[in-house]
């Protein structure tokens, strides 16, 4: 986590963009993620109905990131994250007619994603996008969910587990926490995730 490439990684995300909220919405979450959600058969498109949604709801942690910063933490960042999912879910099924749910897991992961790219927010200054990159969980997909599965084999993730891995709050909050205490002091979740990124890709440079 150390990494000179790491750390190279992380400083290069949080200051070369510069967006508002429907651009980092947009870039979040990518037809590859979306591919999970078979709604084509409903004739709705998965991307539209969560970038309508999400972009508004990414305004307000905007607000609550520029209005807090100085006091945001982790734990404030997450009650956000873990409400704003079980909306995600409601407002899914809604635009769904109870066709189609995304449970929470996958919810978390998606949110997760965006609240993320709140770092190129363009009305957030170098300060406050320091604060945001500190309180971030990781989310949870194939990537981050293998390196905890071999560094911390008590939490029983399994070799094939991906965002639907998570199916509640508290196992989310779980793994979220035992990641935030495998992290040195001077480092924090957004390294954690940078890693596994990395590892999963070996043409990074």
């Amino acid at each position: 986590m150390r990494s000179p490439a790491v750390q190279k990684d992380i400083d290069a995300f949080m200051t070369e963009h510069s967006c508002s909220s429907a651009v980092l919405v947009r870039h979040s979450v990518t037809g590859n993620t979306f591919r999970a959600f078979h709604l084509r058969k409903l004739g709705l498109s998965p991307s539209q109905c969560y970038r309508a949604w999400t972009t508004e709801w990414i305004e307000k942690i905007v607000e609550v990131v520029k209005a807090q910063h100085q006091t945001l933490n982790n734990q404030v960042l997450r009650r956000h994250l873990i409400d704003g999912s079980y909306k995600l879910d409601a407002h899914w099924r809604t635009m769904t007619a109870g066709a189609a749910n995304m449970g929470f897991g996958r919810a978390a992961k998606l949110l997760g994603l965006s609240v993320k790219h709140v770092l190129w927010h363009e009305r957030l200054s170098h300060e406050q996008r320091k604060y945001l990159a500190e309180s971030l969980d990781v989310p949870l997909d194939s990537y981050t969910l293998q390196g905890i599965r071999k560094a911390l084999p008590e939490l029983e993730v399994p070799s094939n587990a991906t965002m639907n891995f998570v199916q509640s709050e508290a196992q989310y909050v779980r793994i979220q926490d035992a990641i935030r205490r495998m992290c040195p002091s001077d480092l924090i979740p957004l390294h954690y995730e940078t890693v596994t990124w990395r590892l999963s890709h070996p043409g990074i440079k």
